[in-house]
């Protein structure tokens, strides 16, 4: 009985060690060798923003709180491969694919976790051979702003 029990706690752990939220996996790499890590607050975002021109892009930005990129340009293989294995792992765990693109050798992963209608986390990991990078955006994105954004893209 003590075998089963032993067995059963060493599951529980080790399914519990898998991220389970962006937060998770930005707090699981971002003290790792070779790892940058910026965190940039509502504060600095209020304080960037105000230096933008364009109203479409300081009313997104008043909806978001904080902002984190980890760049791993320096890591190991295996360090991007598991970022981005737990990044993936995110699907259907609360997390939806928005989008998925791969350009020569460059992937591009897109997850949202919506709040009803809204955006309440988006995480993008960008997987090229030297230059891997996850940034999580969080705040209260409405889908309008980003259809905004979508629409101005391309336009000069």
């Amino acid at each position: 009985m003590k075998k089963l029990l032993f067995t059963i706690a060493l599951l529980l752990a080790s399914t519990m060690s898998f991220a389970q939220t962006g937060d998770d996996v930005i707090n699981e790499f971002k003290e790792m060798k070779n790892v940058e890590f910026v965190n940039a607050s509502k504060s600095m975002i209020s304080m960037m923003i105000s230096k933008v021109n364009n109203p479409m892009i300081s009313d997104l930005a008043k909806n978001i709180e904080s902002v984190n990129v980890l760049s791993m340009d320096e890591c190991s293989d295996k360090m991007k491969k598991d970022v981005s294995e737990r990044v993936n792992n995110l699907k259907g765990k609360g997390y939806e694919e928005m989008l998925r693109a791969k350009d020569n050798d460059q992937n591009v992963l897109i997850l949202t976790k919506m709040n009803g209608e809204d955006i309440k986390e988006l995480l993008l990991l960008t997987v090229e051979d030297n230059e891997n990078c996850l940034i999580q955006i969080k705040g209260n994105i409405k889908k309008e702003d980003i259809d905004k954004i979508m629409g101005m893209v391309g336009k000069k």
